[in-house]
């Protein structure tokens, strides 16, 4: 494996480290702050009063306090810094699980195991971890003898189906911008490299480019994260006895339907509005009747436009190979669009009258029925 790469899988302490805890000096962690703002500093314990009450001193600074023996965690020696499994430190608290993560994630190592669980840091960069030569890495290989990786978990699953012939879950989870979106892919990546039968087209480059199209009608940008997915999925992928990937299905769930109409200030709504706008040639966006997105109240209420780190052009490339991967034929493609620029149309009929029943402006509820294919009148009641 390239040397670029096992820098961001094996921690090395940082060059001219000093020792954080002095071996001669005897340090706890104590919690600072409440809720939200709650952190752990590392304190060094001047005096011990009794067995259930220490005088601390919080590290680099003045400030001395007495405080419970039991409101404090104690400290790992140094030679657990940056352990691969958090599961091994000596002292197993919150704060020192915190503490390990951060000395790792500070080196650009982002996966760190902590028992069954792998816990992966969003570093909001792309490191160069997945490539083709890592993944023949992790391939049949033992948790112990390869670094913490989401394909050693995706290899420990399809090593345990291909064994005991039942079927085996993965579940991915975090808060909005964690990275779940992008570590399902990788596990997809790797069944796919391991199971597949190579070739695009294939069964298993259809799997992998069904993402893009899931990113493109279910993410969308949120103040916590440009691409954050706004529904849930479950992923099933079926082997045949061989250990080939013999099918797929996706079962999707709680799909945010309401970003549509109205959200957040600063925030967009599902990617693939903005990428007709970016993608799409002069003469087709006249065929949809797409202008500009500012000219759409769907899509200009929360006056956001732009992604940082999102190129729409190059999404919607994307998204287009995706449906001609998957066998979407241009019809299909047609009729997708047909019905994504119709609801921008929609959003911008107004109503007028004592029940907010009358048309004010026919234009847009026209525009909507040509690209529906429907009767205006059939729209209009609806």
């Amino acid at each position: 494996m390239a040397s670029d790469a096992e820098s961001y899988l094996r921690y090395k302490r940082p060059p001219g480290f000093k020792f954080e805890f002095p071996a001669d000096k005897k340090f706890v962690w104590v919690q600072q702050g409440k809720g939200a703002d709650r952190s752990y500093s590392p304190a060094e314990i001047l005096q011990t009063i009794d067995e259930n009450t220490y005088r601390i001193r919080i590290k680099d600074t003045t400030e001395e306090k007495v405080i419970e023996a039991s409101e404090t965690e104690g400290v790992n020696p140094a030679k657990f810094d940056g352990v691969e499994d958090c599961a091994t430190l000596g002292h197993l608290s919150q704060a020192s699980v915190l503490h390990n993560l951060r000395l790792r994630f500070d080196a650009n190592i982002i996966y760190t195991y902590s028992g069954l669980f792998l816990v992966s840091v969003n570093p909001y960069a792309w490191f160069p971890i997945y490539t083709t030569d890592v993944i023949r890495r992790y391939v049949n290989r033992r948790r112990s003898d390869a670094p913490p990786h989401v394909y050693a978990v995706a290899d420990e699953a399809y090593r345990k189906l291909l064994q005991e012939k039942g079927c085996q879950s993965m579940l991915v989870t975090g808060e909005s911008g964690a990275g779940k979106t992008e570590n399902t892919k990788k596990i997809i990546q790797y069944l796919a490299s391991v199971g597949g039968r190579g070739g695009e087209g294939s069964l298993e480059d259809k799997i992998i480019q069904a993402n893009p199209l899931l990113e493109a009608l279910g993410n969308a940008k949120t103040l916590k994260n440009n691409n954050s997915s706004r529904f849930g999925k479950f992923i099933k992928i079926t082997f045949d006895s061989s250990g080939l990937i013999s099918g797929s299905s996706i079962d999707s769930y709680l799909l945010e339907r309401s970003r549509v109409v109205s959200r957040g200030m600063d925030e967009r709504s599902f990617h693939i509005f903005y990428q007709l706008f970016a993608g799409l040639s002069q003469q087709q966006r006249s065929q949809y009747n797409l202008t500009s997105p500012e000219d759409f109240l769907y899509l200009s209420s929360s006056r956001a436009f732009i992604a940082d780190g999102i190129d729409d052009v190059q999404e919607f490339k994307h998204t287009k190979h995706a449906l001609d991967v998957l066998g979407f034929a241009e019809s299909e493609q047609d009729m997708l669009f047909r019905v994504v620029a119709a609801i921008l149309h929609i959003g911008n009929i107004k109503f007028g009258g004592d029940e907010q029943s009358h048309v004010l402006d026919e234009t847009p509820l026209q525009i909507a029925s040509g690209l529906l294919k429907v009767d205006p009148k059939v729209l209009k009641a609806l």
